[in-house]
């Protein structure tokens, strides 16, 4: 790294103002290309922060410590999507019975798709259990991975791979499916690709955002629950 750039992310906002430059830029080109689903800003970020880390050898560790303070906002930020929320309550209540068949689907799916196919590639059960909480929110994937006996940084990986790739795809599907309703395409998003899902349902719309936020805490709590279970049938399986 040049002087110039070490000094920058010695600093403890260096990781914070690249953050938020790469955001921004993603955004300006985001509304510039007509929000087209494939200009995604939270895509686009990640690519851009991972060009400038990688082409300045920038060790993740330095970027990641001089960024701590996103990790500190990410649990207020999290819990102040029950804001926006509320102002759907109404609807909560009317679809809470098809939004809870579909949150146990998508849980279901996700976890049966994944480690099924990776199964069917010859994948370790190391590699399985770490990607069983893809779908989950990272903070409690990383937890779920750990206590199933997983490896965490594989975790992360599996869960960055899902939600880039949920937001970047997900709107594409709903123009094919022709899938309007903007309560289900929040909470899809959400149960699927999580915080990074959630910020792009808000592209959408406030309200998709709101059931997104939603569909992501409910998941997270249902994984906790379901997958210590899952992954002793899995452990059942492998052995016959």
């Amino acid at each position: 790294m040049t002087p110039s750039i070490t000094s920058l992310f010695n600093s403890p906002l260096g990781g914070l103002t690249l953050t938020l430059w790469a955001y921004s830029l993603a955004v300006y080109a985001f509304k510039k290309g007509r929000c087209h689903p494939l200009l995604n800003p939270s895509v686009w970020a990640t690519l851009l922060v991972i060009a400038v880390v990688l082409a300045f050898k920038i060790p993740p560790k330095l970027y990641q410590e001089s960024s701590s303070i996103l990790i500190f906002l990410l649990k207020p930020a999290t819990v102040a999507l029950a804001v926006p929320l509320h102002r759907y309550r109404h609807a909560l209540r009317q679809h809470w019975k098809p939004l809870l068949i579909s949150l146990v689907m998508c849980s279901g799916i996700a976890v049966v798709s994944s480690t099924g196919l990776a199964w069917c590639l010859g994948a370790s059960k190391t590699v399985l259990l770490s990607m069983m909480p893809k779908s989950i929110t990272t903070p409690i994937g990383i937890s779920i991975s750990y206590t199933l006996g997983g490896v965490p940084a594989l975790t992360v990986a599996f869960i960055m791979l899902t939600g880039l790739g949920g937001a970047l795809l997900a709107p594409l599907l709903f123009r094919f499916l022709n899938i309007r309703h903007p309560i289900a395409q929040g909470f899809t998003l959400g149960a699927v690709s999580h915080g990074i899902g959630t910020a792009a349902a808000y592209q959408l719309s406030d309200e998709a955002g709101a059931f997104s936020g939603l569909a992501m805490a409910l998941h997270g709590v249902l994984a906790v629950i379901l997958f210590p279970w899952i992954a002793h049938l899995l452990g059942i399986a492998l052995v016959y």
